[in-house]
């Protein structure tokens, strides 16, 4: 179902934006060289989904069989990781024909091991029959919504000044194989205007440049129909966790209001879903709701999944934008003092996202 496979995904692309903050965070201190910090992506995409699948496992209540094929699974993965990780190497150190078909099979076996963790079983929450989403007639209204805000993003035309920074800098890693530390937009890296501070446009850069692919293409064709499907899928969520009375009628009045959103004087809205190529509007677009539904999740009822999840979430949103330190640091300190009051075996997850946010 529509809300299955969307939660799985959303799951998926904070898992691959945290390891790409972190190799971004880590390599930025020895090498621009964006190959390096693809293979360090790739493996630490590898460690991170290792480690969500083993602390979903370590709280199933399944049978001894179902431990042991999670544990056949799990070393397929690895085994996978290893391989991924090996070729990737290659493509670094390679060019021309080596180098592409390297970059493909990295792209094929991260993109399996991606899909290997959407076969993991919902949470109890998500199973429940009390989730209207899981209905047939909540399914409709919520593929509707997500489909409406995905077809408005894609049509929506979207002039910004923003452009000639963002993309320009991924842009500038695709074409020239290096991540640039100065200005780009004005000189080949000639003025000291650039401070680098998220990782979104280094990933997209790196990706693209080791795909052959434009990240334009990428950003500005792929990227904004799935982040404002996903973003209606993120506010249904959030619907069913604060027990909204009639959560179809709420859905469409808030997919509306997205789609209008933000008008920039040339067409509809403007900012929520046409501009999530932009990190700091995939960051609203996505992960400031995602972080509510976190801390309700948590609050209600603490295991040690959500505790990382939420750890993953700071990550991936401290590498899309600057900006959670003036958003995302308050919201998490909020959920801090509400897990103190309602439980407080939550606050040390939530603390630790936050402070991770405040540190870096």
């Amino acid at each position: 179902m529509t809300y299955k496979l969307a939660s799985r995904l959303t799951n998926v692309i904070v898992t691959l934006l945290a390891a790409g903050t972190i190799a971004d965070q880590v390599t930025r201190t020895f090498t621009l060289n964006p190959n390096v910090l693809l293979v360090v992506w790739v493996v630490t995409s590898a460690a991170l989904f290792f480690a969500i699948r083993l602390f979903r496992d370590s709280s199933s209540l399944g049978s001894h069989a179902n431990e042991s094929s999670a544990a056949v699974n799990n070393r397929h993965f690895v085994f996978g990781v290893a391989f991924a990780a090996l070729l990737a190497i290659v493509a670094s150190m390679s060019r021309g024909t080596l180098a592409n078909i390297s970059a493909t099979l990295v792209l094929v076996i991260v993109i399996g091991l991606a899909l290997n963790q959407l076969r993991v079983k919902p949470s109890n929450d998500e199973s429940s029959t009390s989730n209207y989403w899981l209905t047939r007639t909540g399914n409709i209204f919520l593929t509707a919504c997500m489909a409406v805000g995905a077809a408005f993003t894609s049509i929506t035309y979207r002039p910004n000044t923003d452009d000639h920074y963002y993309v320009n800098l991924s842009t500038y890693i695709f074409q020239k194989g290096i991540i640039p530390t100065r200005d780009t937009v004005l000189s080949d890296q000639y003025f000291r205007t650039y401070a680098r501070g998220s990782s979104w446009e280094v990933l997209w850069g790196a990706l693209g440049h080791a795909l052959h692919v434009h990240p334009a293409f990428l950003l500005y064709v792929i990227v904004p129909p799935i982040a404002s499907a996903l973003g209606i899928y993120v506010v249904a969520r959030l619907l069913t966790l604060i027990n909204i009375n009639r959560p179809a009628v709420a859905l469409c009045a808030t997919t509306i209001f997205l789609a209008f959103d933000g008008a920039n004087g040339y067409t509809f809205g403007g900012f929520q879903g046409p501009r999530s190529w932009q990190g700091k509007s995939f960051f609203l677009t996505i992960f400031i709701p995602l972080f509510f539904v976190a801390i309700i999740e948590l609050i209600r009822r603490k295991n040690r999944a959500t505790s990382l999840f939420i750890v993953l979430l700071a990550i991936a949103s401290v590498g899309t934008t600057t900006t959670t330190f003036f958003v995302g640091a308050p919201l998490l300190v909020a959920g801090v003092i509400a897990a103190f009051l309602l439980n407080r075996s939550a606050v040390l997850p939530i603390a630790i996202a936050a402070g991770y946010v405040v540190a870096t």
